[in-house]
């Protein structure tokens, strides 16, 4: 398994942000290998927000972020928030 880690720091419109959140969200969901997702927000920085999906490998994480579909939606979400995503292996759990 591998997580998917994506800091968001919204600039634009917050509604906006969530509603493209949202489609991309259920693009994900419906995708081979998709585990979980969460969304949190920061209480002492409210405009920030991490979500973070659990994957059954990187390679299915990779596939579903992949074709025009999808990163439209992806250009939609950098329109109203920086986005920082990366891929992580779990090293130590307890």
């Amino acid at each position: 398994m591998v997580t998917m880690i994506n800091q968001l720091t919204v600039t634009g419109d917050e509604k906006a942000l969530f509603a493209v959140l949202d489609e991309i969200c259920a693009h994900m969901k419906s995708r081979p290998g998709f585990r979980s997702l969460r969304l949190h927000r920061s209480l002492r920085s409210p405009e920030r927000l991490v979500m973070v999906a659990h994957w059954q490998d990187a390679a299915a994480h990779a596939a579903a972020s992949r074709g025009p579909e999808v990163q439209r939606l992806f250009q939609r979400l950098r329109a109203e928030a920086r986005t920082e995503p990366d891929v992580y292996e779990t090293l130590l759990e307890g």
